[in-house]
């Protein structure tokens, strides 16, 4: 695991992490957070008690360890774009990081079949925010790609938005 309790490895401010990685390409696990997990007991406590999920840890602790330039891509399930469960992630990641596409697998069983996952997921790229993007109102490019399932990832249905700075 990346998420190492030492301190200056994840900042919790918002000063810049030691570390910072041009590239981040993350599958992480799937595991709801709860109370009664042993991780909420264990040093990694701080860091994941705004979690609902540890793949939004993961995506967080990323968006937080981009270099400037730095990109992130994440096989996750799309649950966090919705709803208030996700909402105080939502809020956070967006403070620090940009959609630029996000692909979304149309079918929750056939996707990863071979693995049995039963899950609607999601690729997502993401960059880090710029300073000045955190003070301006700028619109911002997002592709939109959609497939039934891995096997038609080759022809995909596009959708390209520009969205407004102030959604972020």
């Amino acid at each position: 695991s990346f998420i190492n309790p030492q301190p200056g490895l994840i900042s919790q401010d918002d000063q810049q992490s030691p570390l910072s990685y041009e590239l981040i390409i993350s599958n992480p696990p799937y595991l709801k957070l709860n109370r009664e997990i042993p991780h909420r007991a264990s040093e990694l406590s701080l860091y994941l008690r705004d979690h609902a999920n540890l793949y939004t840890a993961f995506m967080s602790a990323s968006s937080s360890l981009l270099s400037p330039q730095g990109r992130a891509c994440f096989l996750v399930p799309r649950g966090f774009c919705s709803g208030k469960y996700f909402a105080p992630f939502r809020k956070d990641f967006l403070r620090r990081a940009i959609p630029e596409e996000i692909h979304l697998f149309g079918s929750r069983n056939e996707t990863f079949e071979d693995d049995e996952v039963l899950q609607e997921n999601i690729i997502i790229l993401f960059r880090a925010k710029q300073a000045q993007e955190t003070r301006k109102f700028l619109p911002v490019p997002l592709i939109i790609s959609t497939s039934r399932n891995g096997a038609d990832l080759s022809n995909p249905h596009m959708r390209s938005l520009q969205i407004s700075g102030d959604v972020f």
